[in-house]
């Protein structure tokens, strides 16, 4: 499993970063050019790799909590799709607005995921709080045995 998911999951989530990092390098150039209107849609491949590197880098982040917990967020799927969808809308807007459209759907999917998954987080962090007490109580009562008087034996 570990081979699995470290050896070979991390390679979606790297290739996602790339191609986001190649999209942002298209549109930051494309918004730094003086001589491009900022009114006109981004030119290139841009849009795409922008859109691609996001929707592979949470594809490979999904394959990877698959494999190691055996579970599935929905808001992720949900947000794979939504932004699947938005590349053709986010092609015929100027190059800030469609940078501007994946940031709000990715805070949104952030934003759903901290909704959602309250109650677990809480419980979690609930489960650790007793731990950690429960091993500090531990640790105290061994620290203690130390600093007892010891009982002196009949030969000494």
């Amino acid at each position: 499993m570990a081979r699995d998911a470290y050896g070979y999951l991390f390679l979606p989530m790297i290739a996602g970063i790339i191609l986001f990092a190649l999209g942002a390098e298209m549109i930051v150039h494309q918004v730094a050019d003086p001589h491009v209107p900022q009114h006109l849609p981004a030119l290139g491949p841009g849009v795409p790799l922008l859109f691609g590197g996001v929707i592979c880098y949470i594809c490979g982040n999904m394959l990877f909590q698959f494999r190691t917990l055996r579970t599935l967020s929905w808001t992720r799927v949900a947000a794979v799709l939504l932004l699947a969808v938005s590349i053709p809308v986010a092609a015929h807007l100027p190059a800030l607005a469609a940078l501007a459209l994946l940031t709000a759907i990715t805070i949104g999917m952030v934003a759903a995921e901290v909704v959602v998954f309250d109650e677990g987080r809480r419980a979690l962090r609930g489960l650790v709080f007793e731990e950690r007490t429960s091993h500090e109580a531990h640790e105290a009562a061994y620290r203690a045995r130390w600093h007892e008087p010891h009982e002196r034996d009949e030969g000494e």
